[in-house]
């Protein structure tokens, strides 16, 4: 809540900072940072094909596109999406073309073309000819004397693409008039609201704060980053315009209410321990879920260390390292020696709450992130023959997964549980009754420890 006052108060007395937040909030939060994506979330009837929702209630081939089409919509510009060419062009090589975007009013065409930051298009089968059917494009507008404005994924997803394809088009004589507030059609999109964004702002806040990092520090770990040259830098550099504002004005409030927030209290107590300003007397010291820990405790669990003959007994999962939002940092179990000197380490490697497979499978996943320790998973129960199964259709798929589990299993009663990334994902499945099944949905957030009979991961 105070995040929100802070945002109202900003929004209200700095125009660029309110246009800030609310790009990153409505456009660039949950952009998709691959080209080769193909996490569809709509599907076109009419065209048969596989794409995803924009704001204005309409399927589109990309995610770059629909950046654009959002975008635009936001702005109110009047747009028609693949339009057919007002030259009929097709032939034996060609069918009729329809570029990307058309503005009527104006008479201008758009084409926005899928090329990376090297100029490449996505691996995809269908892209081995772009390049050659760009250049047929590009030379068709040149024949016929038509306006054609021209964008790339790069370019809008990298860096100021949109603002670039904004002043091109004004040019045109388009007029832009920016609305967040503006009434979605779709009804099923759900951009990021206020409250959402506030809440990332301040599990950001516990990170920066537990780490004692400053503005340069941030700063030095952007440039650092392999990702700085890309989508990465462009929206973490729009992120931090809003976040630093919030951050002064939020340290401002503590100040001159004397006060302090929670990762202060770790700092003090830490800074306090560290420089052996009192003497807790502990001869053994037991962390829990240690995985969970941020820097900041990490400091004061060694200030309680500082005098000889002190031992640490530490427990913790490094692969149920869940608490990021709360600023843990899973590089303090990764280097435990570093921070704590030489240790014995006994691993508890057997599982009792999943069949083999699904411990196998799921071992395989983790060890793919290289930041993970590495250990070997064995499960005590055997694993039945269809334990897991992947369904990659378009399309909402869940009533036929729920017949399937009735068919399986007939006149018998089974619970199944349904877990979403994201909580508005509930108002999807609240409606499914099928009489044998206890259907319960959950976030995947909420869901450790839970059981069922069967488990659906949206």
């Amino acid at each position: 809540e105070v995040v929100l006052e802070i945002v109202d108060h900003l929004r209200d007395v700095d125009p660029t900072f309110r246009y800030k937040w609310d790009l990153y909030r409505l456009l660039f939060a949950r952009a998709s940072t691959d080209i080769n994506s193909s996490d569809f979330d709509g599907f076109d009837k009419d065209k048969g094909r596989s794409g995803f929702q924009t704001l204005r209630d309409e399927t589109v081939k990309s995610n770059g596109e629909r950046l654009i089409a959002d975008f635009l919509f936001l702005n109110g510009i009047n747009y028609e999406y693949e339009r057919p060419y007002e030259h009929d062009v097709s032939d034996i090589n060609h069918s009729q073309y329809r570029p990307d975007f058309y503005y009527p009013e104006f008479d201008i065409w758009h084409e926005h073309w899928a090329l990376d930051s090297y100029g490449k298009p996505p691996s995809a089968p269908g892209y081995r000819d772009y390049q050659r059917s760009m250049e047929w494009k590009i030379e068709t507008h040149g024949k016929f004397k038509t306006h054609l404005v021209q964008s790339t994924w790069a370019s809008v997803v990298f860096s100021d693409g949109l603002a670039k394809l904004q002043r091109e088009l004004e040019e045109f004589g388009l007029k832009f008039n920016w609305d967040p507030d503006r009434e979605i059609p779709n009804k099923w999109a759900r951009p990021m609201d206020h409250q959402e964004l506030a809440r990332l702002i301040r599990t950001f806040m516990a990170h920066t704060k537990s780490n004692s990092l400053t503005q340069v520090d941030v700063a030095q770990k952007l440039r650092k980053s392999k990702r700085t040259d890309s989508f990465h830098g462009f929206r973490s550099n729009l992120f931090l315009d809003i976040y630093w504002p919030i951050y002064d004005a939020w340290n401002h409030r503590l100040s001159e209410q004397k006060a302090v927030d929670f990762e202060d209290m770790l700092l003090s107590a830490a800074d306090i321990l560290d420089k052996e300003l009192v003497d807790l007397d502990y001869d053994l010291v037991l962390v829990d879920e240690f995985q969970d820990s941020s820097q900041a405790r990490a400091r004061m669990v060694l200030g309680l260390l500082k005098k000889s003959d002190r031992f640490l007994l530490a427990v913790g999962d490094d692969w149920q390292s869940i608490n990021r939002f709360a600023g843990a940092d899973i590089s303090v179990m990764r280097t435990f020696e570093n921070w704590y000197g030489q240790t014995l380490t006994l691993a508890l490697t057997k599982t009792f709450r999943c069949p083999h497979a699904i411990a196998h499978v799921s071992s395989k996943f983790v060890k793919k992130n290289p930041d993970q320790i590495r250990k070997n998973m064995l499960a005590l129960k055997p694993s039945s023959q269809k334990t897991i199964c992947v369904r990659l259709e378009p399309g909402d798929v869940l009533d036929s997964i729920l017949e399937e589990i009735v068919a399986d299993s007939p006149g018998e009663s089974a619970s199944v549980l349904i877990l979403g990334r994201y909580n508005h994902l509930r108002t999807n499945v609240k409606h499914r009754k099928f009489e044998s099944l206890d259907i319960n949905f959950r976030t995947i957030h909420s869901s450790k420890g839970l059981e069922a009979d069967y488990i659906i991961v949206l």
